[in-house]
């Protein structure tokens, strides 16, 4: 049985990973802005982790790489979640963060952010489908364990 004091640390665990489910994940595997394809954001399919560890050539569809992610930059994947995480906190320059554009590739990350991204990996990403459903699974390095996180928000009459 578990103590009190690990029940709240399980719950706030529990709450880090519903809030973190609700971020732009799919960043993270591709890259979605076709209007702009040199944004900072590119998919580097980084699953794990708040910093890359060696240099990656961003690709395009036909194999061209268009951009280069420099180690020691920070991944999508801690972008993606310190966007959702601090999503009302204030950044540096007195402005609100409001997506992943707003964390540069050298911007600090927050202690919360790293933790985060350095214990849960991602292993796979359903973004918001028309029903309003989508999904994340992440792996617990610590625990070893696998956790799921379910999101059906959103409903549209026009789909009943």
């Amino acid at each position: 049985m578990l103590t009190n004091k690990e029940m709240i640390k399980r719950f706030r665990d529990y709450a880090d990973i519903a809030d973190a489910s609700y971020a732009m994940l799919h960043y993270v595997y591709e890259s979605i802005d076709s209007a702009n394809p040199n944004k900072a954001w590119l998919a580097d399919n980084i699953s794990l982790g708040d910093k890359i560890k060696k240099d990656i050539d961003i690709m395009d569809k036909q194999g061209k790489a268009i951009n280069t992610k420099k180690q020691g930059e920070n991944t999508t994947y801690a972008r993606a979640i310190e966007a959702r995480l601090c999503k009302e906190m204030i950044n540096d320059e007195n402005k609100q963060i409001k997506s992943i554009n707003d964390i540069s590739l050298q911007a600090r990350i927050s202690q919360r952010t790293k933790n985060f991204v350095n214990r849960y990996e991602l292993v796979h990403h359903i973004p918001n489908t028309l029903s309003g459903y989508s999904s994340t699974i992440f792996y617990d390095m610590h625990n070893k364990d696998y956790i799921i996180a379910f999101r059906g928000t959103e409903s549209k009459k026009e789909i009943m």
